[in-house]
C-alpha cells in the first residue's frame, strides 16, 4: 500500500503518494498561474521541481514573475551558456569563463584561454557583427 502524504497548496489539502515530484504537483496548478512555475516553496524553503515529496507539507508555487524564479532562470541560462562555450571552444582551450558583474538586466562575461572569439567556423553574422556606436569591437 502506498504511503499518502498531505500537501497543502493554496490553502487546500491534497493527497499525493510518497515520492511524487514537485514537477507533477506544479503541473496540476500551472493553469492557475500566468507565468511558468519554476520552483516550489516547501514550508519556507525553495525546492527544485525534480525533488520529491517525502513528508506532509505546505507548498506555494514560485514562477518566473517572482524574484527567486527569475534568479533560478538566470542561473540556468548561465549554466547553459557555459556548457555551450566549453563545447564549442573545447575544454583543453579554456582557462575559464566568468560572469564578472551584472548591470541592469545584462551580465558582463569574460572568457580566457588559448582561443579567439572571431572563430571562422562560427556562423557569419554579417559585416556589422560586433559593431557598436563607436565601430567594430576590438
Amino acid at each position: 500500500m502506498e504511503t499518502m502524504l498531505n500537501v497543502t497548496v493554496n490553502g487546500t489539502i491534497h493527497q499525493y503518494p510518497y515520492g511524487t515530484t514537485y514537477r507533477a504537483i506544479a503541473a496540476e496548478f500551472q493553469e492557475n498561474y500566468p507565468h511558468q512555475i519554476l520552483l516550489v516553496n516547501r514550508d519556507g524553503k525553495l525546492r527544485e521541481l525534480q525533488k520529491t515529496v517525502k513528508r506532509n507539507c505546505s507548498l506555494s508555487m514560485v514562477t518566473a514573475a517572482d524574484k527567486p524564479g527569475r534568479q533560478t532562470y538566470e542561473r540556468s541560462a548561465i549554466l547553459l551558456m557555459l556548457k555551450a562555450f566549453y563545447d564549442v571552444v573545447g575544454r583543453e582551450q579554456m582557462e575559464h569563463v566568468r560572469v564578472e558583474f551584472s548591470l541592469s538586466n545584462a551580465l558582463f562575461c569574460r572568457a580566457r584561454g588559448s582561443f579567439t572569439l572571431d572563430n571562422p567556423a562560427a556562423p557569419d553574422r554579417g559585416p556589422d557583427a560586433g559593431a557598436g556606436p563607436s565601430g567594430p569591437a576590438h
